[in-house]
């Protein structure tokens, strides 16, 4: 199938370039759900699916961020009730502010992360997004890089 580029040699020095995910604590593992997705994201861009490395990266970013708003204390969802009588639950873009009052230093990454996958899951009519379809390989690799480092971080923090 022309689907299938068989480059193995492609794959090795992507998958060479791959800095794993670390944690500092001794036996800690992150949990299977987190883990599951890093190896799904890893796969991705060793097989060149630069697309789909983009859109997890950014899936991964929220569910890294909701797996851990428990240790600032952060609700996921608004305060105010809804006419249904429900809360609205937050948008990524919030949820990284807040968090991002308790990690400033990976704000600008979380941010970056999130961008990344709505500009390729929701482009534009535009030139540039047009563009950026042609610059999908550097993107996903700094989005992993971005990633690895984000979630390093989440995982790592004290609770507030």
């Amino acid at each position: 199938s022309k689907l299938i580029v068989f480059d193995p040699d492609s794959w090795l020095d992507r998958a060479g370039a791959l800095s794993p995910v670390r944690t500092n604590k001794k036996n800690a593992e992150l949990p299977a759900h987190a883990r599951f997705r890093l190896v799904e994201i890893y796969r991705s861009y060793i097989f060149g699916n630069w697309l789909s490395v983009l859109a997890l990266a950014r899936s991964i970013l929220e569910y890294a961020i909701l797996d851990n708003l428990h240790k600032f204390q952060i609700d996921p969802r608004w305060p105010t009730v809804d006419e249904k009588g429900s809360r609205k639950k937050k948008k990524l873009t919030h949820l990284i502010d807040e968090v991002g009052d308790h990690l400033p230093h990976i704000q600008q990454e979380m941010h970056r992360l999130r961008e990344f996958g709505n500009d390729y899951l929701h482009p534009e009519t535009t030139n540039t997004s047009k563009e950026t379809l042609f610059q999908r390989e550097q993107a996903a690799k700094h989005a992993i890089e971005l990633l690895a480092k984000v979630v390093e971080e989440l995982y790592l923090a004290r609770k507030a």
